[in-house]
């Protein structure tokens, strides 16, 4: 079996170096953009509070809410509330961590959220 070790250096000329052991050498590839599309990046005011919260959160934002979904740490969804809903009641749960997903029709807001 062939020892290796990789560096990845990744400025703004898109360079990647690799060394590769017991070879001898330096192998650099350049890559080149050969085209891309203009990326429209939407920018919402979105308040989640209290956080930490003993209890309710309450959604604040002009995006127009689809879905709500909460995660534990493991990535375990506990919570998906489909109605549009500016509240998420967290009184029934553990004190801990937790991850909230707002989706919006064409966008979603992450954020972690304490829970006392």
């Amino acid at each position: 079996a062939l020892d290796s070790f990789y560096n990845a250096n990744i400025d703004n000329t898109s360079t990647i170096d690799y060394f590769n052991a017991p070879a001898q050498g330096l192998d650099s590839f350049n890559f080149d953009t050969l085209s891309i599309e203009p990326v429209e990046q939407m920018v919402y005011d979105i308040t989640i509070d209290p956080n930490p919260t003993s209890g309710k959160l309450f959604i604040r934002t002009d995006l127009d809410i689809q879905s709500v979904e909460l995660y534990d740490l493991l990535g375990k969804r506990l919570l998906n509330l489909e109605a549009r809903t500016d509240l998420v009641d967290l009184s029934n749960f553990e004190s801990g961590m937790y991850i909230i997903i707002v989706h919006g029709q064409n966008s979603k807001f992450i954020k972690r959220i304490i829970k006392d």
